[in-house]
């Protein structure tokens, strides 16, 4: 059973950009009022007067989710501007790239913080709230990264994993609450400001990796789990490919993985280290959209131009090599052909010499054996 979204009231995490404004903008059309948090007030205000436009009202509460009593925050400025909580999307998050030992801990631990622990007091709150009026949706945002674990982001994996086992964990402990839902989105790589917002230790600037999704593909998923709550959604089709193969041959998987984001998650320039977005705000990437799609099909065309002198030299090479092998056979023609060592007319005469030993050899067999004389047929 779909359920109207109309007059619903929304609250969403990591809203200033990315897959969080994406969400709030389709919820707006939907008609239902939104409750944007994130840390950078100045954009949210900007999100808000946006989704005003679209939807009936809109608030925007300056939040960061590490900080138990600023999420409570959130809730309670929902619950005093419009009385309850329909829906809690949990979807504020941070990337940290390189190897494992060439990232700072207070980066892992931050990674865990802001991914999982905020997760965990975004439930919190929205839980205590949901008892008290007796229902409400939980929509957690996780990513493939919580079963497809990816090289240089073992953080961010193990905190993505971590929302999905608590999200199941969760949602076991709700089943004597048949109103209150929970359920977990696992996008594939989207087209967000996500790898602009990253800490960087990989020692080359990051991006997306190939296929990028749309963000708004995963908005309009987070809108239909509100309409009806499902346990999972995967977002992408190479995120479910990607499942079925982690599925029938995880170690097979695990290693294509490794090389498919050593070739696919950096970029050819250098880049220095960085903390990101990881304890401040970041001025770049305020958009729903990162830009990926299109860069990285200008990046492609940049490596074909780069490689394409070397494919031409080849392919050259090559087609010099086959026209000499059809001059030789032209220049030798039947009067010159050698067949391992004999001419042509050799090889006619020893056709010859064998034709007469098979007939020799069944003329005996058939006397043998009583038949009348006869010769097989040439052959």
């Amino acid at each position: 059973m779909r359920h109207d979204l109309r007059d619903k009231v929304v609250v969403i995490t990591g809203a200033s950009s990315g897959i969080g404004r994406a969400t709030a903008l389709a919820f707006a059309e939907q008609g239902a009022h939104v409750v944007l948090a994130a840390r950078r007030d100045d954009v949210l205000e900007q999100v808000r007067q946006e989704c005003q436009r679209k939807g009936p009202r809109a608030i925007a509460v300056q939040c960061d989710v590490v900080e138990p009593a600023e999420v409570q925050g959130v809730a309670d400025e929902a619950v005093n501007a419009f009385g309850r909580i329909d829906v809690w999307i949990n979807n504020a998050g941070i990337l940290a790239l390189g190897k494992f030992e060439d990232t700072p801990p207070d980066i892992v631990e931050q990674v865990m913080r802001v991914n999982y622990y905020g997760t965990v007091q975004g439930c919190r709150s929205a839980l205590r709230q949901f008892r008290v009026q007796g229902h409400g949706t939980i929509v957690n945002v996780a990513s493939i990264a919580s079963f497809a674990n990816h090289a240089y982001a073992a953080a961010y994996s193990a905190s993505k994993a971590a929302v999905r086992a608590f999200t199941e964990a969760l949602r076991q402990e709700l089943l004597d609450q048949p109103n209150i839902r929970i359920s977990t989105v696992l996008p594939a790589a989207i087209d967000t400001p996500l790898f602009q917002h990253a800490a960087n230790y990989a020692g080359r600037q990051a991006k997306a990796l190939d296929p990028v999704y749309a963000p708004e593909e995963v908005a309009a998923a987070i809108v239909a789990m509100a309409q009806a709550p499902k346990r999972e959604v995967i977002v992408g089709r190479a995120g479910k490919l990607m499942n079925a193969e982690f599925n029938l041959a995880p170690g097979l998987a695990a290693k294509l993985t490794a090389k498919m984001i050593e070739r696919g998650m950096f970029q050819d320039e250098s880049a220095g280290p960085t903390t990101g977005n990881a304890f401040e705000p970041m001025f770049e990437g305020q958009d729903v959209s990162g830009g990926w799609r299109e860069r990285n099909r200008k990046l492609k065309a940049e490596r074909w131009q780069r490689r394409r002198p070397q494919m031409t030299l080849g392919g050259i090479a090559l087609l010099a090599l086959g026209l000499g092998l059809v001059a030789g056979r032209v220049r030798g023609g039947p009067q010159r052909e050698r067949i391992q060592g004999q001419t042509a007319t050799d090889h006619r005469i020893d056709h010859a010499q064998e034709d007469r030993r098979y007939n020799d050899r069944h003329r005996y067999q058939y006397a043998r054996q009583g038949y009348p004389e006869v010769y097989p047929a040439e052959r």
